[in-house]
């Protein structure tokens, strides 16, 4: 409960920085909005993050971060075992073998 009040805090400065940043030189006001607007829980949220998904900029995003730091964004959305997720990471050509 602690981890969503401050996720949801954390979004809503976010997003009033960016709406301050439109009138500012030198904010990143694009990138603080939508950041700000997927942080907090509001009904819309999915929907929004479906539609960032089509977007090719935030796919190459989405991929640099899973590489570099492992991060999923769609956590909560994740569908399939966990065994399913750990065959997407192995190589296509070696076979599932044990190592023993």
């Amino acid at each position: 409960m602690a981890r969503r009040i401050w996720r949801n805090l954390l979004g809503v400065v976010l997003l009033a920085v960016g709406i301050v940043g439109i009138v500012l030189p030198a904010t990143p006001a694009l990138i603080l909005i939508p950041a700000g607007l997927l942080l907090i829980d509001w009904p819309g949220r999915r929907w929004l993050q479906r539609r960032l998904r089509r977007l090719a900029l935030f796919r190459r995003g989405e991929a640099w971060l899973m590489h570099k730091w492992g991060i999923r964004l769609d956590q909560s959305d994740s569908g399939g075992s966990e065994a399913e997720q750990t065959q997407d990471h192995e190589s296509p050509g070696k076979p599932n073998t044990p190592s023993g």
